[in-house]
């Protein structure tokens, strides 16, 4: 009779699913929902802002320009004149021409990746801030197949909004964590992404110092 009770008090721990796995599983179902929302994106082509910001731009043809990216505007390598100064966004398309030239699937591979990148920060500071692991899986499922990210994902160019919200999020969530040094560099990551040369309005341009 001992040795049934025991066997019975042990089943169930073995049928419980560990917080780490279940992490895990929650990222791995954020990820597959991203790709199988936006996947079909993959066969698209150059469009647009794509053809001068990514195609015709010699500066993201060659390692050696890295330095020009971080003192030219983004279309400087297409022989255009812009207010656009955005290098980390410029470094991923140098990064994808380096990994498929001029094989258009990478790029919009790059996208939804980074797209599910976001999510996942979204995700965590989610957990962080409902303090619920099933409700912010909820609320991360519905962040990456939203069809507002639509163009944002499916655009190429449109790639410096989810580059902006991957940064932005991660330093709110270091700021809530950590204090203000991280998430002030973080924050000035989000500038460089996402913004010309003028500082962006949607977050407060210094971070008070937590308690």
């Amino acid at each position: 009779m001992k040795q049934r009770r025991a066997i019975s008090r042990e089943v169930p721990k073995r049928g419980r699913i560990s917080a780490h796995s279940a992490m895990i599983l929650s990222v791995l179902f954020i990820a597959a929902l991203g790709f199988l929302a936006y996947g079909n994106s993959i066969d698209g082509k150059f469009i647009w802002d794509d053809k001068t910001f990514v195609r015709d731009n010699a500066f993201l043809k060659d390692w050696r320009y890295i330095p020009t990216l971080f003192r030219e505007n983004l279309l400087a390598g297409a022989g255009r004149s812009s207010s656009f100064f955005r290098p980390f966004q410029a470094l991923t398309y140098m990064a994808d021409t380096y990994l498929w030239g001029q094989g258009v699937r990478g790029y919009h591979f790059t996208n939804i990746l980074i797209h599910v990148l976001a999510s996942l920060v979204f995700f965590w500071l989610a957990a962080i801030l409902f303090e619920s692991r099933l409700l912010a899986l909820f609320a991360a499922c519905l962040f990456v197949t939203h069809p507002v990210h639509t163009e944002a994902v499916c655009y190429i160019t449109g790639r410096a909004d989810p580059l902006a919200a991957f940064w932005m999020l991660l330093a709110f969530i270091f700021y809530l964590k950590r204090g203000s040094t991280k998430s002030a560099a973080l924050f000035l990551l989000w500038c460089s992404v996402s913004r010309a040369r003028s500082p962006p309005r949607s977050m407060p341009s210094s971070f008070p110092r937590s308690s």
